[in-house]
């Protein structure tokens, strides 16, 4: 149908575009174009931590607290992780108007539904 197409296409494009982040960030890290918040060549000395080790070790905080960390090449890679993460909400989002104008209304409040769902999960309230 002309939703699964849209969903799909979008789908593709922005997968597309996250791969292209992610290897663009990780050759800014590898290539030391960009300094790393932890350098590369101790990064196996936190292979064997947990996470709550690495996060206390490594002087990171929990939830969206990267963002703020977006000036280090080791955290840069986390913005095409984000992009990957949230593709279904956007493609949800692409075939909204397509659902509400062919007034199938079960499967645009299962879409607004899963939206929603998707919003409070990466937003981090569902964590406190």
């Amino acid at each position: 149908s002309d939703v699964q197409l849209r969903f799909a296409a979008v789908m593709r494009t922005l997968t597309i575009c996250g791969m292209v982040v992610l290897v663009v960030t990780f050759a800014l890290y590898v290539f030391g174009v960009v300094g790393p918040r932890i350098p590369l060549e101790e990064l196996p000395n936190y292979y064997r931590l947990s996470s709550a080790e690495y996060l206390e070790r490594a002087d990171v905080s929990p939830g969206w607290a990267w963002v703020r960390t977006l000036g280090y090449a080791d955290c840069l890679t986390f913005i095409g992780i984000a992009l990957l993460a949230g593709i279904s909400m956007v493609c949800y989002f692409s075939i909204l108007p397509q659902l509400i104008a062919s007034r199938d209304k079960a499967y645009a409040a299962m879409a607004v539904l899963q939206i929603i769902v998707l919003l409070l999960a990466a937003s981090g309230l569902l964590t406190r």
